[in-house]
């Protein structure tokens, strides 16, 4: 039963780990910059800080892309917001609502979102330029199923009370983990809502992140900002999953354990049943038995018992398999491959354990086993 139960949990967490987050986080260093102090009160003043820094980060060598975004994917920061369509009534009862983010027009770029309709934001698109917004594919499909979503306007509730025209389409994205299904999800461009606080994802050719050197830029725009939560990208996303990585390393150990002590308490049986049956053996092979036939005899014997608590710790597994159902990612329950796979390695390690007992009976010496009575 524990064997199942962690076989099931390792076939999910391995499926886990290899679900596409919809970027691509390596070579990806983040950091957070926090615009804090009267200084940065007036939105203008913190659009203007980005916009000074962030061609210099991306003038640095090695350097591929650069950009801001709040709140950054895989970051504890969430940004949850209504929308609306305009000209459409608002269901009270169900009104829309989508996952905000505040990006630079390098954000995909830097992330490797792949954008699949439309274009990026630009440098035009700024404070005092016609509003606009880039959604991901989930709204396309759910708010304009079969249509052409671009130049299509979302009211956002962000900025000034002006709908939002949507100039570009973006793959689906996790934002926050990596199971479930991507969420809504709206980005619009920092210089028209500039935040104060802002994630700076910086990409690189995969040399080492000149992290000096983009401290000394900052400090050389405001040497009084504190520059934070300094992480790979990448490392971002493995952590998401930290936790069910200690549980299924803790059970698969358990599960050992277990296979281990099962293993030695069959072997240390079968191996009693033989040196009580020592005369028994003698005899048999005096009388002309051949020692095939006793191997046969003990493991046969041997594997009567595994049969048998294989076919209640199955029971066992697919009664209890539903109470680790919540911690299984596209694997079912009861998946036929994972128990019988389960059922093979324990039927394997019990035939080792009761072999050994078996083959130490095929070397008794009959007239040592007879004199000893």
């Amino acid at each position: 039963m524990l064997l199942a139960g962690a076989a099931l949990v390792v076939r999910s967490f391995i499926a886990l780990s290899g679900v596409d987050p919809g970027f691509d986080p390596r070579h990806v260093i983040t950091l957070r910059i926090n615009l804090a102090g009267d200084v940065y009160r007036p939105a203008a003043k913190r659009a203007a800080f980005f916009e000074q820094l962030l061609p210099q980060i991306q003038a640095l060598p090695a350097i591929e892309a650069a950009a801001t975004v709040y709140p950054l994917p895989f970051s504890p920061a969430i940004l949850n917001r209504p929308f609306s369509l305009p000209g459409q009534p608002v269901d009270p009862k169900n009104p829309l609502a989508a996952q905000f983010n505040i990006v630079s027009p390098d954000y995909f770029r830097a992330l490797g979102i792949r954008l699949t309709q439309g274009r990026a934001f630009t440098e035009r698109d700024r404070e005092g330029a016609p509003l606009v917004a880039i959604v991901n594919e989930s709204i396309a499909r759910r708010i304009w199923p079969g249509e052409n979503p671009i130049g299509k306007r979302i009211s956002t509730g962000m900025g000034p009370p002006s709908a939002r025209e949507v100039v570009g389409v973006f793959a689906d994205i996790r934002q926050r983990q990596l199971d479930g299904e991507p969420r809504l999800q709206i980005c619009v461009p920092s210089a028209q809502e500039p935040w104060r606080s802002a994630y700076l994802a910086v990409r690189t050719a995969g040399a080492a992140v000149p992290l000096a050197a983009i401290r000394q830029r900052v400090a050389a725009l405001d040497p009084n900002l504190p520059i934070t939560d300094v992480v790979p990208l990448s490392e971002r996303v493995t952590d998401s999953i930290a936790q069910r990585r200690f549980a299924t390393g803790l059970l698969g150990a358990f599960a050992g354990i277990a296979l281990l002590l099962a293993v030695l308490g069959l072997y240390g049986v079968m191996s009693y049943l033989v040196a009580q049956r020592t005369r028994e053996f003698g005899i048999r092979l005096a009388l002309g038995a051949q020692w095939r036939d006793l191997l046969r005899l003990v493991l046969g014997q041997g594997m009567r018992l595994v049969a048998f608590g294989l076919v209640l710790g199955l029971g066992g597994a697919l009664a209890l398999s539903r109470v680790v159902e919540a911690q299984l990612y596209q694997v079912s329950p009861q998946d036929p491959l994972t128990f019988a796979a389960v059922a093979l390695l324990l039927a394997i390690a019990a035939a080792l354990a009761c072999w050994l007992p078996a083959r130490r009976a095929t070397k008794v010496d009959p007239i040592t086993a007879l004199r000893a009575e």
